[in-house]
């Protein structure tokens, strides 16, 4: 939960378009790679986020699983079918 919360929020200081990923992971104290795979979440369909804010996402999925090596796919019935 907090990942998603964090997703969003940087997200949202990114489209205001004042930093870009670099400055804001210095001001945020992590690496651009950790803010990247971070951001990721805020992307995720709504389907997947409300689970998740429920905990009923699959044992098999958490932060971990969602961050790792790759990208989310950006179409919402891959995701279901990655995550699920």
């Amino acid at each position: 939960m907090k990942l998603l919360a964090t997703a969003h929020r940087w997200w949202g200081v990114l489209r205001q378009g004042e930093l870009n990923i670099g400055a804001l992971a210095a001001q945020e104290g992590v690496t651009s790679s950790w803010l990247t795979r971070v951001l990721r979440l805020a992307f995720l369909s709504p389907a997947i986020t409300d689970r998740a804010v429920v905990d009923a996402l699959p044992v098999k999925v958490d932060g971990l699983v969602l961050m790792k090596s790759g990208e989310v796919p950006g179409h919402w019935k891959d995701q279901a079918a990655l995550y699920s």
